[in-house]
């Protein structure tokens, strides 16, 4: 499960099962998945943000990964109106 919370726009959270990330790590996340990086190879990247590595520590931290990915492809004003 998975869902955006904020208040105001100011403090946007991405959560995906136990973790929760601000709305400018999610970025960064993007960013290296961009550069061609697939989410099943971040763990073993130099350039992944140190918040990440707990999710490496999981069996299905590739889909942790898309799942936070997918979060920036979304129009983020209309999702955020929701909640």
């Amino acid at each position: 499960e998975f869902y955006c919370c904020g208040t105001h726009t100011i403090a946007i959270k991405f959560t995906v099962g136990e973790f929760s990330y601000p709305l400018e790590s999610v970025i960064k996340l993007k960013k290296l998945m961009d550069e061609d990086i697939s989410p099943d190879k971040l763990c073993k990247s130099i350039k992944l943000p140190e918040e990440f590595y707990p999710v490496c520590d999981k069996e299905d931290a590739a889909d942790v990964f898309i799942k936070l990915g997918i979060f920036i492809n979304l129009d983020m004003c209309c999702m955020c109106q929701l909640h």
